[in-house]
């Protein structure tokens, strides 16, 4: 799978659905966006927000180009 080597993908170790309910279980790569957000008073600073974006923008390419199902 071509994401298992992507830096700020998360290796997922386990994945299953039993009636209603869905199982996964996936690699902790640090603090979520909501406990820093909240670390900084709930006020992302402009450069930040910008690092955020890049990172996201920069990572969508990837999760496209692995998935049918995301256009």
């Amino acid at each position: 799978m071509i994401l298992t080597s992507t830096e700020g993908i998360p290796r997922i170790y386990y994945s299953e659905s039993f009636h209603r309910h869905t199982a996964l279980v996936m690699e902790l790569l640090g603090p979520s966006l909501e406990t820093l957000f909240n670390k900084c008073n709930r006020q992302f600073t402009a450069k930040t927000t910008t690092m955020i974006a890049i990172q996201l923008v920069s990572s969508m390419p990837c999760l496209c180009f692995s998935s049918p199902h995301i256009q």
